[in-house]
């Protein structure tokens, strides 16, 4: 009976024995993405429990020491951020049961970094400013990589071509920190200094304007009826005509001072008025002298027939290529307009005439006639002229009568005459024409004899071509070879030798000469020959 109570009981006991057993609290367990970091310089951690997760019903991060925060600080994962360098052990507690689990991470400081450029304002096509970099790192790099000489190293050139932001990245252990800074890029421009008005009423004001978007300070002289001396854009009340002078300091500037005239003036209505020659000929030019008072600012002026037929300008030239019979009694309207600075205005109309005027002409429009030497050319302007009544030939040379409508011409070289013609009004025109001269220049002859004995007749060994020879170089040797003459003087070869050899006289015989020349038209000879002295 023992025996089998004893079984039952074992049996009994081993159904009731889970009902006893005490439950297991979690485990914690940490994974780091890092053991080192940097200060600020977030570092994911991640929570584990054992058997599980899911029986954790709390979880909670601590560091020491407290200078580091948890982005989730009740939360399985997490990011660990320290403030200070130093050695942070991080502490994660689980519930139930409290148990924990600890690590360490080794945090090191950023380096310091600072950034100085030489400038902070750069003209474009300089040669730069230069940018350091100083602090803690032992090394540096730079962003933008756009107008740098270098994107490593301490100290870079910065040559920017627009407003430019740089930033430099400093690095120690691992560790970054950055400092920026703007460099400003302006295009090299020049002071302009101008008025509002060049042009002001006695007594009243204008104001100064200057271009100069870098400038840092300004300079006016002279202060006489300035506002202020030292701001860009001065009042200014002048009470005679004064040149001011400003002087710009800054940056990027292509000059640095600039002037503006200021005119004050007795305001008024302007009047207007001119001179001129009021009665002209076709073909002429005229200059209208204004005469307008009460400081007229701006001309106006209209010329019906006239080149140019209007005009800006104060004292405008014009040529009239009109006939008379265009306009009744040949008159052709001019009108003056001036105008002050207030805007007022005044208006003059007058005339000139203009006279008719001949026409010249010669021989049916030739413009050139061709001679040969020693010949002569009519050349009419009578036939071929409309309303002259006098007529001058230029030059005389070679005419038979220079005052004449009809005259011969026989010039002995190319001659450009003038016929000047002239009305019964005094009004003229010219026409000329070319008479071109030509030489026959035949051939080159030299004697085979001569006989220098004085009596005029073939007295010397020359060169013969109708006066045409333009160069020559003309020799006589002797039988043996022996030069007795040689001359490139073409006056003396056509004279000739005379037969002496040092002022004495030769002997008669046979001697051979040598001759090459150019000619008038450009012909050129070259011969040689046999010449006989005779005694």
């Amino acid at each position: 009976m023992f025996q089998l109570n004893k079984a039952l009981f074992v049996i009994l006991m081993s159904f009731a024995l889970p009902l006893f057993v005490k439950a297991q609290n979690p485990v914690p367990s940490i994974t780091l993405a890092t053991t080192t970091g940097c200060v600020n310089a977030p570092i994911s951690l991640s929570g584990s429990a054992s058997p599980s997760n899911a029986s954790v019903t709390a979880w909670a991060w601590t560091s020491n020491p407290t200078t580091a925060t948890f982005s989730a600080a009740t939360s399985n994962n997490t990011q660990f951020t320290a403030s200070a360098a130093g050695s942070y052990t991080i502490t994660l507690t689980v519930t139930p049961g409290g148990a924990t689990a600890t690590t360490t991470v080794t945090i090191s400081a950023n380096p310091t970094v600072n950034l100085t450029p030489s400038a902070d304002t750069v003209c474009i096509g300089s040669a730069g400013t230069l940018l350091t970099a100083s602090g803690t790192a032992t090394s540096y790099s730079w962003l933008p990589a756009s107008g740098l000489s270098a994107v490593t190293g301490a100290t870079v050139t910065a040559t920017p071509t627009s407003n430019t932001t740089y930033t430099v990245t400093g690095t120690l252990n691992g560790c970054t920190s950055t400092a920026s800074s703007q460099i400003t890029s302006l295009v090299v421009s020049p002071v302009i200094a101008s008025a509002l008005n060049n042009y002001i009423c006695i007594g009243s004001t204008t104001s100064m304007l200057v271009s100069a978007p870098s400038a840092l300070s300004y300079s006016w002289t002279p202060s006489t009826g300035l506002s202020c001396n030292n701001c860009g854009n001065p009042i200014v009340t002048p009470t005679d005509t004064t040149i001011y002078t400003v002087t710009v300091t800054g940056n990027c500037f292509s000059n640095t001072t600039d002037t503006v005239i200021v005119y004050p003036v007795v305001c008024g209505p302007p009047v207007a008025g001119f001179s001129y020659n009021h009665s002209i000929c076709r073909y002429s030019c005229v200059t209208f002298q204004d005469t307008s008072v009460i400081q007229p600012l701006a001309y106006k002026w209209y010329f019906t027939g006239g080149i140019p037929d209007s005009s800006s300008e104060r004292n405008p030239t014009v040529c009239y290529n009109v006939e008379s019979g265009n306009a009744p009694g040949g008159k052709y309207p001019i009108m003056q307009i001036v105008t002050n600075i207030l805007g007022q205005k005044d208006t003059v109309i007058d005339s000139i005439i203009v006279k008719i005027s001949p026409v010249a002409g010669i021989n049916n429009g030739h413009i050139s006639e061709t001679i040969e030497v020693g010949n002569a050319v009519t050349l009419n302007a009578l036939n071929y002229t409309t309303g002259g009544q006098y007529y001058t030939w230029s030059p005389s040379t070679g005419l038979n009568n220079s005052g004449q409508s009809i005259v011969e011409a026989s010039p002995q070289v190319n001659t450009v005459y003038i016929v000047t013609v002239t009305n019964n009004l005094g009004c003229k025109d010219k026409d000329t024409i070319l008479v071109k001269v030509q030489k026959i220049c035949g051939e080159v002859f030299i004697p085979t004899a001569f006989s220098p004995n004085g009596d005029g007749v073939n007295d010397y060994a020359k060169v013969l071509n109708n006066n045409c020879i333009r160069s020559v170089i003309f020799s006589i040797f002797d039988r043996w070879g022996n030069k007795v003459f040689s001359t490139d003087v073409k006056e003396t070869a056509v004279i000739g030798w005379d037969g002496t050899l040092s002022g004495s006289p030769m002997d008669a015989g046979v001697f051979v000469y040598y001759v090459d020349a150019v000619l008038s038209d450009n012909t050129t000879v070259s011969q040689k020959g046999n010449i006989t002295l005779v005694r």
